[in-house]
């Protein structure tokens, strides 16, 4: 048979080897990115997920994880928190995001308890999204699950503070991971209006190499703000220290429940009993874009 034969052998049989080959294929359609409750969901070692986006006068603050460590809004049916206010998350899949705003001048946080240390574990990382409001200077405790002696002092555990400070007519805001007493990490999200809108902090520690504490605020490229290699710190074993959001544990003398209330709104609470890696703080950070 001659080269022009074959050819047109070839290309009669063509129609019937391409109907053979794609009889039965259904059209590939990509599935959806996780939303970024998901991701929070599936990532590993996950021991506690606070959404904060419960409905008015709520007293409850759900935990989205498997142990259901359900917290507890304090004072939130005296006008002291803003339910409902616009979250964090941005992305088309999670349009009804909310978030609580806490409000100046008002006393409402959340109280996590638990019996089996699992807020205050050896190896953690813990992440939130802030949005500051009114200026105002002070010091404000974002979150902490942290121990106190007699004197008022951090003996173990940790918290993430913000102090603000004005500058002529700007506010500089300095945001702080305090691991008792001596593991201090400061990074700054400058000056007003570059401080406003959300901002996303992850504070890890991890155990390997005699301890190794990061802070990350505002990671896109998953880099740490600043790190400190070589101690490790204590966890935090009292029971009646419990995980508080936007306030500090409050003061012997005088008496107070609690102080340093944290002024804004506060959102996608994680806590994980491992140290993050970069990548995880970057897609995590990046996911909410």
């Amino acid at each position: 048979m001659n080269q022009p034969l074959l050819l047109l052998v070839a290309l009669v049989a063509l129609p019937v080897v391409l109907l053979m080959t794609t009889a039965g294929c259904k059209k590939f359609e990509a599935s959806a990115p996780d939303t970024y409750a998901v991701m929070i969901g599936k990532t590993p070692r996950l021991r506690g997920y606070w959404r904060l986006n419960e409905g008015q006068d709520a007293t409850v603050a759900s935990d989205s994880s498997s142990l259901a460590m359900h917290g507890v809004y304090k004072n939130s049916t005296s006008g002291n928190i803003l339910f409902s206010q616009p979250g964090a998350l941005v992305p088309a899949g999670e349009k009804a995001d909310t978030a609580p705003e806490f409000i100046p001048n008002g006393y409402g946080y959340v109280d996590i308890s638990d019996t089996a240390g699992r807020t205050s574990p050896p190896e953690f990382s813990i992440e939130c999204w802030f949005k500051l409001k009114q200026p105002q200077p002070g010091t404000e405790i974002l979150l902490g699950c942290y121990g106190l002696n007699s004197a008022g002092q951090m003996t173990a555990g940790y918290h993430i503070e913000l102090d603000r400070v004005p500058d002529g007519s700007t506010e500089l805001v300095k945001i702080t991971g305090r691991l008792n007493p001596d593991i201090v990490l400061e990074a700054s999200l400058g000056e007003a209006p570059l401080h406003e809108g959300w901002h996303h902090v992850v504070l890890t520690h991890e155990v390997a190499d005699g301890g190794t504490t990061r802070l990350y605020v505002d990671a896109s490229d998953g880099t740490p703000s600043v790190s400190v290699a070589g101690r490790r710190y204590v966890p935090n074993s009292k029971e009646a220290h419990p995980l508080r959001l936007a306030a500090g544990l409050g003061s012997p003398d005088p008496p107070r429940p609690a102080n340093y209330f944290y002024r804004g709104l506060l959102d996608e609470v994680a806590l994980y009993n491992v140290a993050l890696f970069d990548d995880q703080v970057k897609e995590h950070f990046n996911h909410r874009l």
